[in-house]
C-alpha cells in the first residue's frame, strides 16, 4: 500500500520547449513480509521524499506520459516467527531508497491512472532482537538488508 501527497512543478505552459516536467512527493509505503520455511511474518513502514520527471516533451495535453523517479527515506521493520520451534522477534530501522519507472494515462485534467516498476532497498540497523522471549545483545553494526522489485497500479488525483 502506498499513499503520497505532492506538488507538480510542471513548466510546460511557461516553457513549451522543456522535455521534462517535475513532481515531488512525500510518500508512505507499507509492506508485509512472510516466509514459509521460517513461519515468519513482518511489516515494513517507509517514509520517503520522492522526485519524478515526466517525459511529456513539453506537451501538457499528452495522454500517455512515461516517467522515472526515485527517493530517499526512513524505514522501520518488525518481524516475528519461529525456526525449529524457537521463537524469534526483531525490530530494526534505517535508510531506504527507491528507483521507479512507469507510464501514466491522463483520463482528464485531474485524474491519471498509472503503472510502475519500482526497486526498493532497505538498510536496517537492528534495535532489538529476542529469542524465545529473551533479549539478545545487538550492536550498531548489526545490519539487516532487504530489497524488493514491485509492480504497481494506481491512480493520481490532481487538484
Amino acid at each position: 500500500m502506498r499513499f503520497a501527497i505532492g506538488y507538480d512543478f510542471s513548466n510546460s505552459k511557461k516553457n513549451p520547449d522543456s522535455f521534462f516536467s517535475r513532481r515531488f512527493e512525500f510518500m508512505y509505503h507499507r509492506a508485509t513480509t512472510s516466509g514459509e520455511a521460517t513461519d515468519e511474518s513482518g511489516n515494513i513502514n517507509s517514509f520517503m521524499i520522492m522526485g519524478y520527471s515526466d517525459l511529456d516533451r513539453g506537451n501538457p495535453d499528452a495522454r500517455w506520459v512515461p516517467y522515472f523517479g526515485g527517493g530517499l527515506g526512513y524505514s522501520s521493520y518488525t518481524t516475528s516467527g519461529s525456526i525449529d520451534n524457537i521463537e524469534v522477534e526483531l525490530q530494526a530501522d534505517g535508510f531506504a531508497y527507491e528507483l521507479n519507472f512507469g507510464i501514466s494515462y491522463k483520463l482528464n485534467k485531474s485524474l491519471d491512472i498509472y503503472t510502475q516498476l519500482s526497486y526498493i532497498d532497505h538498510i536496517f540497523s537492528i534495535k532489538e532482537a529476542k529469542i524465545d522471549g529473551q533479549s539478545v545483545a545487538t550492536s550498531a553494526f548489526d545490519l539487516v538488508t532487504g530489497s524488493a522489485l514491485d509492480v504497481g497500479l494506481g491512480f493520481r488525483v490532481r487538484f
